[in-house]
């Protein structure tokens, strides 16, 4: 009897899982086929799609740099499928105005739930960069741009000026022009003081202090939500190293929201007692979040939300794009020169950069938008079709997540000659309008909310820098990127050496 149970459990566990195993066949060979009119790279594997394939490209340098490649053969648009999913790769610019430009085209929830939440631990949650629903994130929008606005912005330039001269003034005893310095990493912890001062009034001493817990946690928390879209598996994995880097990354995302709350909670009894606080994003935010109508519940979690969501932006991508900055002028001495000549003529040997000079800074502008055409901080965007649409003579169906390629835009022979070429002076040239090719900080409505406090950051500290410092890269060095975590990144760090300027 005992045996009969055995077998008839074994039967249906076998019949179990055909029944499972039938489902996935019929699930992938149905979403295989609606996209079968679409062209795709080689090879396919049945079950796990192009996941294999980006495997075996990250082998060889950036997913990013094969996908330019793809689009070259085979056309504007083609599709790639990831285990259950299916992603529409376009490069045309006509279409992209239509996805960036129109609030009907919203962002994909699903390409957001590694943002939100990591391995079980909270990271952005509902923030401003990872809310999905378009009503709930108006009306934060609104409520933050004000804390954006360049009159606004031009309160913050003495923290701007300040932690810039602080960074220059921990260079100077490494400038004997032989010891290595990874400028990537002075870029992280500038970056992270000056957010932190600036956004949310924080004292710590992070430029000076490599084992500042920030430092050590952000780089963490950014590796697990980058893990959750390139190894989609790893959730499941019971492997020892498997279950030791999701602990690893779980408890670095509490803290970093342990140290926002803290934050918040001090601010909070300080605005209770009627003491003076600084006049900086997290006040205005706690002064004004009563005027989120409509928004149920926004508490604590929710401004904590906004506190790593800043927090990470604001850190993470500027220091790369500084970073890259940096190599770009390494690697072109002509434009530095004329940078550094531009500078002297602005500042006039003064130490301190002012409001007014940052737009009288017009090279450097154009410095920082061929950097970030080259090395955008991110390499894309998503949109998800709320109907069929025809995308240059393709039909995609309702539901489909289409990709705009950043990364891929910047290197479109349409819409810039040489691409591989750094020329900040090809926007000043009268070529093909690249108004929806280029969009480091995306387009539209959901465009970066603080695109302009960036930029008045990247101005001061490039500013400060090449004032005082002569940067020599580090011979041999590698001048690709990779994509350690969502954003973009030097492959080697940026190695420098660093004299002092003779004036």
């Amino acid at each position: 009897m005992e045996g009969n149970l055995i077998v008839f459990g074994l039967c249906l566990l076998v019949t179990a899982f055909s029944f499972i195993f039938l489902g996935i066949f019929f699930y992938v060979s149905y979403n295989r086929n609606i996209y079968s009119h679409i062209p795709h790279p080689k090879p396919l594997h049945f079950l796990l799609g192009h996941l294999p394939l980006f495997k075996e490209v990250a082998k060889n340098g950036p997913v990013a740099k094969k996908m330019v490649e793809w689009s070259k053969e085979l056309g504007p648009v083609y599709c790639l499928h990831i285990v259950f999913r299916t992603l529409i790769m376009c490069n045309d610019s006509t279409v992209i105005k239509e996805l960036l430009t129109r609030s009907k085209y919203l962002k994909s929830p699903d390409n957001y739930r590694g943002l939100k939440s990591v391995y079980g631990a909270m990271t952005l949650g509902n923030g401003l960069l990872s809310e999905m629903n378009h009503e709930v994130w108006m009306k934060k929008r609104a409520l933050f741009n004000p804390a954006f606005h360049r009159k606004y912005l031009m309160g913050l330039m003495n923290e701007f000026n300040s932690c810039s001269a602080k960074l220059v003034n921990h260079l100077i005893p490494l400038s004997d022009g032989q010891t290595e310095v990874v400028m990537l990493k002075e870029f992280e912890r500038l970056t992270s003081e000056i957010i932190g001062k600036v956004g949310f009034g924080m004292e710590d001493d992070i430029i000076g202090n490599p084992d500042s817990p920030l430092c050590q946690l952000l780089p963490k928390v950014l590796s697990g939500m980058n893990s959750v879209y390139r190894r989609p598996l790893l959730k499941y994995s019971i492997l020892p190293k498997d279950i030791k880097y999701k602990h690893e990354v779980r408890a670095a995302a509490n803290e970093i929201r342990a140290v926002g709350r803290r934050c918040i909670l001090a601010r909070i009894d300080a605005l209770r007692r009627g003491d003076q606080v600084p006049q900086d994003i997290l006040t205005y935010i706690l002064q004004e979040s009563n005027n989120l109508e409509g928004i149920k519940d926004f508490d604590l979690e929710d401004m904590v939300d906004e506190f790593v969501t800043f927090f990470g932006a604001g850190q993470e991508t500027t220091a790369n794009v500084l970073s890259f900055t940096l190599l770009h002028l390494g690697r072109n001495p002509q434009v530095m020169k004329k940078l550094r000549d531009e500078i002297d003529t602005v500042l006039k040997g003064r130490n301190y950069v002012e409001y007014s000079d940052v737009g009288k800074m017009k090279y450097l502008t154009l410095v920082l938008k061929e950097t970030l055409r080259i090395n955008p901080p991110i390499g894309h965007l998503n949109r998800l079709l709320p109907h069929e649409m025809d995308i240059c003579g393709y039909k995609v169906p309702k539901g489909s997540v289409v990709m705009v390629p950043i990364y891929g835009m910047g290197r479109n022979e349409k819409h810039f000659k040489n691409p591989e070429k750094f020329d900040p002076e090809r926007f000043t040239r009268d070529e093909d309008s690249p108004l929806f090719a280029y969009m480091p900080f995306s387009l539209g409505a959901r465009s970066c909310i603080g695109q302009t406090f960036t930029m008045i950051e990247f101005k001061v500290v490039i500013c400060k820098l090449i004032q005082q410092l002569e940067f020599q890269l580090v011979p041999n060095q590698s001048f690709e990127f990779v994509e350690e975590t969502l954003t973009f990144k030097p492959k080697d760090g940026c190695k420098s050496y660093i004299t002092m300027r003779n004036i």
